[in-house]
C-alpha cells in the first residue's frame, strides 16, 4: 500500500474507529467520564452499542460514499440519498432528529432537487453536526484544489443539513482531509487548505478555522452538544495538536459531549495524517463491520468520475 492509499484508508478507518470508541460515552461530560472510567482509551460496550460497534455516523458515511460507487456514472447524490433512506427504513438503533426529518421527506414524495429548500423551511437554523459526521467520502475522492470538492460537499450536506454553517463546515473539513491524503501529513498545509476553502462560505465558519490556525481559545467550546462548529473546531484543534493518532482520539473522546461524532470527525483527519499504520492494532481488531467499510473504501479508491 503506497503512502496516499495508507492515508486514505487511515482516514476511512479512523472515522469508524473514532465513532466506535466514542459511542459508549456519548453525552457524558468529560468530568463524568474521568470519574467513572479514568482515561477512556479502550473499545468497550456501553449504552446501545457493543464493543467495537459503530453508530449512525459511520453507517451514513458509508451511504454517502455510495455517491461515488459507480465510477462510470460520476457523482450521484441521488444514490447517497437512496441508501440513507433505505438505512432509515431498516430501523437503526439511533438516528439524529434532523436526519430523520430529512429522510422522512422522501416518503412524502420530496425529491432530491427540493430537499434543500424543504429542509430550510421545516428546520430553519438547524446547525447540527449530522452532515459533517458523514462528509469524508468527498475529501477522500477529490483533490483539495478541485472545485468539485466544494460543490459536492455542499450538495451532500444539503440532503439533510442545508444550513450554511453545516455546508461550509463540510467544505473546509474536506479541504483539510484532501490535503492530508493527497499532499502528505503537513498539518499547516491542511489548515491552510481549510482556510482557503472558506472563501464563499459562511463567515462564522472561516472565523472558526482561522481561530484554530491562530491558536485562539476555542470559540464554540460552550456551544450546545452537537453544534456543527463545535465539532469542526474540536477536530481541527485535535489534528493540529496530536502527536499520535491514539493520543488525539483519546483526548477528543475524553472531553465528553457528542463523543461518537466528535471522535469520528477527528479520527478521519488523524487517520489521514498518521496513515492506517498509525491506528492502534487493538482498536482495529475490535472494530466491527470491516466488510462494509472495505466495500465502501473500494468505491472511493476506484472512482475516477
Amino acid at each position: 500500500m503506497d503512502a496516499i492509499e495508507s492515508r486514505r484508508a487511515g482516514a476511512w478507518y479512523g472515522l469508524a474507529v473514532g465513532d466506535a470508541l466514542g459511542a459508549p460515552v456519548e453525552f457524558m461530560t468529560g468530568r463524568s467520564i474521568r470519574t467513572h472510567f479514568g482515561r477512556w482509551s479502550e473499545m468497550r460496550a456501553g449504552g446501545l452499542w457493543e464493543k467495537g460497534e459503530w453508530t449512525d455516523d459511520t453507517a451514513l458515511a458509508i451511504a454517502t460514499a455510495a455517491a461515488y460507487a459507480d465510477a462510470g456514472a460520476g457523482f450521484q447524490p441521488e444514490e447517497a440519498l437512496r441508501r440513507m433512506h433505505r438505512w432509515l427504513r431498516a430501523g437503526p438503533k439511533d438516528v439524529g432528529m434532523q436526519t430523520r426529518l430529512a429522510l422522512s421527506l422522501v416518503d412524502e414524495g420530496v425529491g432530491l432537487a427540493d430537499m434543500r429548500t424543504e429542509m430550510l423551511r421545516r428546520k430553519p437554523g438547524g446547525a447540527g453536526n449530522g452532515s459533517l459526521m458523514r462528509a469524508a467520502p468527498t475529501g477522500l475522492v477529490r483533490a483539495p484544489d478541485d472545485p468539485r470538492l466544494a460543490a459536492e460537499s455542499e450538495a451532500l450536506s444539503a440532503l439533510t443539513h442545508p444550513d450554511p454553517r453545516c455546508t461550509g463546515a463540510c467544505v473546509v473539513f474536506n479541504a483539510a482531509l484532501a490535503s492530508l491524503v493527497r499532499r502528505g501529513p503537513d498539518v499547516g498545509a491542511a489548515l491552510g487548505a481549510a482556510a482557503a476553502a472558506c472563501a464563499g462560505q459562511s463567515e462564522i465558519v472561516g472565523q472558526a478555522v482561522q481561530g484554530v490556525r491562530d491558536r485562539l481559545p476555542p470559540a464554540h467550546a460552550e456551544a450546545p452538544i452537537g453544534f456543527v462548529l463545535l465539532c469542526l473546531e474540536r477536530a481541527l484543534t485535535t489534528l493540529r495538536d496530536a502527536e499520535r493518532f491514539e493520543d488525539g482520539l483519546v483526548e477528543v473522546t475524553s472531553m465528553g459531549g457528542d463523543t461518537d461524532t466528535n471522535a469520528a470527525v477527528a479520527g478521519a483527519l488523524l487517520g489521514a495524517r498518521f496513515g492506517l499504520e498509525g491506528i492502534p492494532e487493538r482498536w482495529m481488531e475490535a472494530l466491527r463491520g470491516k466488510d462494509e467499510l472495505d466495500e465502501a473504501l473500494g468505491w472511493m479508491r476506484g472512482f475516477r468520475g
